[in-house]
């Protein structure tokens, strides 16, 4: 009997011990084919086709870069049509901004930046939306490269242009436009979710970003700030599913509820854009690519700093 209690506690703590370390910071334990690589699965796979792209400064990129890996800021995918930033490019200017970088639709891309993810999931977002087959995001992003003791480059690529078009055109279910949010919200219809990403400062109306018209919100928006998803004062990586269930299940919503995410510019959004629907597998996720900074430009109502509905 005492034997058999013996290694019944032993199980208990083996047991204990693989719950601890599937909660450390930044184990995920994600399903394969979610759109979310570890650097150790590169040791793994086939990355003969694969290329990563740098999703920082370039100042930052010739600092020391994974190898291989082009360099992309996020200016080079905005609208310049826009007298304010931020805009997604269509589809044509992304095609050549993809065609300077040597890529191709055989190419199985790789995004990485240094702040855990919201540039990398901005440019994973936008390729999704013009159809490109295979994109992931590396978890962790550089420092998870620096942390295994992998190397970095410091010469900048300078890839052979290539002829490169998307596959198809854009796809369904991945963004809003702000006519279609002002008509969700004049509706007064309650089957959605608005969720503001940014901090809570910016959601205040107290603190005013370059680039937007005036400090606010969008009427109806509850907050949720992009970075709760990731280990942002340690690794930069993705928390745990267990984490990241018990963080969105705050926005009262189920998995087939629309919700629709927001930012200063569509870049936070998208990254909790890419968590909900890549990592916890919501169905009806709408990112609004003008987010705040387009929303301030326009005459639409909206909650200033001392919570009043403002209308234009």
């Amino acid at each position: 009997m005492l034997i058999g209690m013996y290694w019944k506690n032993k199980l208990y703590i083996v047991i204990g011990l693989l719950v601890f370390w599937g909660c450390k910071e930044g184990h995920i334990n994600k399903p394969s084919e979610v759109a979310l690589m570890e650097v150790a699965e590169l040791e793994r796979v086939d990355t003969g086709n694969t290329l990563f792209i740098d999703l920082r400064k370039k100042e930052d990129y010739e600092k020391g870069h994974i190898p291989g890996a082009v360099n992309l800021w996020r200016d080079a995918i905005e609208n310049p049509s826009y007298s304010y930033g931020g805009m997604l490019a269509d589809k044509n200017h992304m095609e050549k901004v993809l065609s300077s970088l040597g890529i191709t639709n055989e190419h199985q891309l790789l995004l990485y930046d240094d702040q855990g993810l919201p540039e990398a999931a901005r440019m994973w977002w936008a390729l999704k939306y013009y159809g490109f087959p295979d994109v992931k995001l590396l978890d962790g992003g550089l420092q998870s490269w620096k942390d295994l003791g992998h190397s970095l480059q410091i010469e900048a690529e300078q890839p052979e242009p290539t002829q490169f078009n998307f596959p198809s055109g854009p796809a369904t279910g991945k963004l809003i436009t702000k006519e279609e949010l002002f008509e969700l919200i004049s509706s007064k219809e309650h089957s959605y979710v608005l969720v503001d990403t940014r901090s809570k400062e910016e959601y205040l109306g107290n603190k005013w970003k370059t680039g937007a018209a005036k400090a606010g919100r969008i009427p109806g928006s509850v907050h949720l700030d992009w970075s709760e998803a990731i280990h942002f004062d340690g690794n930069k990586k993705f928390k745990s599913l267990a984490d990241l269930e018990r963080i969105f299940a705050r926005l009262n919503a189920s998995k087939e509820d629309k919700i629709i995410v927001y930012c200063h510019s569509g870049v936070r959004s998208s990254h909790t854009y890419f968590v909900l629907t890549e990592l916890l597998g919501y169905k009806n996720v709408l990112n609004y690519d003008g987010s705040w900074t387009e929303w301030s430009h326009t005459d639409y109502p909206f909650i200033n700093k001392l919570n009043m509905l403002v209308k234009n």
